[in-house]
């Protein structure tokens, strides 16, 4: 693992993440791409993965 792995944001470690799953269905990688938009990305798209913390995703 790189030593800066923790530094990318969350936004582009997810866009990545589902990139990365060509096996994926476009139903299934249109449900992710609305759950990141709608759910996540606005409270972790540009926060570092490092600072992310279990009390963060709780709330």
């Amino acid at each position: 693992m790189r030593s800066d792995a923790g530094k990318i944001s969350f936004g582009k470690y997810a866009t990545d993440w589902i990139k990365e799953r060509p096996n994926l269905r476009p139903r299934t990688i249109e449900l992710y791409g609305y759950l990141f938009r709608t759910h996540l990305k606005p409270t972790f798209g540009d926060k570092p993965l490092s600072e992310i913390k279990e009390p963060h995703v709780r709330q």
